[in-house]
């Protein structure tokens, strides 16, 4: 009898869990691990692999596992390592984390977040890719600033349609934050009368300077850093007064105060050598924060970082320049 009753009892309480959605134990199942930290970032799967590898394999007591996009109900990131733009939107979105990291001191004003929500870790330079040929019969002392572009007389300058992707778009907001926009315009306007024809891809310009299509490539140093060998028929230069760059930082969510092991890999990614060696090997083209001593060099876009005003600038690029009768 007594058996009986404990019986009735379990089922009791079997069909009340599952009346209320089983929720005991899914809360069971998705208990967070603050030991372990899932990682978002819009970089190249090859370079964040690497990365994880690389902490987990030196790292026993916390764990770094990277986001599945292709999951159809991914996990919420505790970390993201984002270009400059889709950081300031999450801190204006008020998901980010304020976090202190002595780490963080020494990074220059503008590379890191006014309010510690945010800390630049690696940046993407804009280069110029020069013909060789071309360089031997024009001198290289002639091709060192931006004015240059300007002042050579026939060069072919080929350059990727500056509205078509993140990395372009970025290129024009961090110039005209720069120069100010009337002059980068106007300097674009110039430039434009040098440019056959605008390119549909990346890769395009860095094509037509290696054969000869082109004299010089404006473009990122990430996009050409795998092609470089001692026979590629193309130089790379940076403009001796400065370049646009895309900056790359890590931040925490506002969810993952607690989550020790998302705090620790922002501490490694900033102060690692290893992180250097990375970037290096994975031929990323990505230059690491971390020793750079005069970022006045680097040209951040600082004014357009809302949608909006970004695409207010590129319309007006379009228009008078790129379309202008």
């Amino acid at each position: 009898m007594a058996l009986k009753k404990l019986l009735l009892t379990c089922i009791a309480l079997v069909t009340l869990l599952c009346a209320a959605g089983c929720s005991f134990f899914d809360d069971v199942v998705h208990l967070k691990n603050d030991n372990e930290a899932i990682l978002a970032s819009d970089q190249n799967a090859a370079l964040l692999q690497a990365l994880a590898e690389e902490y987990n394999s030196t790292h026993a007591e916390y764990k770094v596992w990277l986001q599945n996009a292709d999951d159809k109900n991914p996990k919420e990131p505790d970390i993201y390592l984002m270009e400059l733009t889709k950081l300031a939107q999450l801190e204006a979105d008020n998901k980010l984390l304020a976090l202190e990291l002595p780490e963080a001191d020494a990074l220059p004003e503008g590379f890191k977040s006014a309010g510690n929500y945010w800390h630049g870790v690696f940046y993407d330079p804009v280069v110029l890719l020069v013909n060789q040929s071309f360089s031997r019969r024009v001198g290289q002392q002639n091709i060192r600033n931006w004015e240059d572009l300007l002042q050579i007389k026939d060069v072919r300058i080929a350059l990727e349609n500056l509205s078509d992707t993140d990395g372009t778009r970025g290129f024009l907001c961090a110039f005209a934050s720069h120069f100010g926009e009337e002059n980068a315009l106007n300097y674009l306007r110039e430039l434009h009368k040098n440019i056959p024809q605008y390119a549909k891809f990346p890769f395009t310009p860095i094509r037509m300077a290696a054969v000869g299509d082109a004299d010089i490539a404006l473009t990122r140093s990430s996009y050409i850093f795998q092609y470089l060998e001692n026979s590629f028929p193309a130089y790379v230069a940076r403009p001796v007064e400065g370049t646009p760059v895309s900056l790359w930082g890590v931040a925490i969510s506002a969810e993952s105060a607690g989550n020790k092991a998302a705090q620790d890999f922002c501490r490694w990614l900033l102060t690692n050598a290893a992180v250097k060696r990375i970037l290096m090997q994975q031929n990323t083209g990505l230059e690491p924060l971390d020793g750079v001593k005069d970022t006045t060099r680097l040209w951040l876009n600082t004014h357009y970082l809302t949608q909006d005003k970004a695409d207010g600038l590129i319309n007006k690029w379009l228009k008078t320049v790129r379309f202008e009768n």
